[in-house]
């Protein structure tokens, strides 16, 4: 196996059959280090809990409505920081 080549257990195919197998709702595949992904499974995750009805009072500043094109409707909620950060961003192990 090449160095940099994931292992088995860190594939999308297996992860998604994983999910699959044990009732997860999907799979999410992200890196803190070199910050990829990480909104957008963030906004997946709150899709999902806002699809299963486990936030019952969302306010109007705090999500969108909006319909798919396949006519399901969905939220979209703005993930922001209450203040930039001051202090450099450190590496990971």
């Amino acid at each position: 196996m090449e160095p940099n080549q994931p292992k088995e257990f860190q594939k999308k195919s297996y992860l998604d059959d994983f999910a699959t197998k044990n009732g997860f709702s999907g799979v999410c595949l992200t890196s803190a280090k070199d910050n990829k992904n990480i909104e957008e499974c963030f906004q997946q995750l709150l899709d999902e809990i806002i699809k299963r009805g486990l936030i019952k009072d969302l306010k109007p500043s705090t999500a969108t409505p909006a319909t798919t094109g396949d006519g399901k409707t969905t939220a979209t909620v703005k993930l922001t920081t209450n203040a930039p950060r001051t202090e450099p961003k450190k590496k990971c192990c």
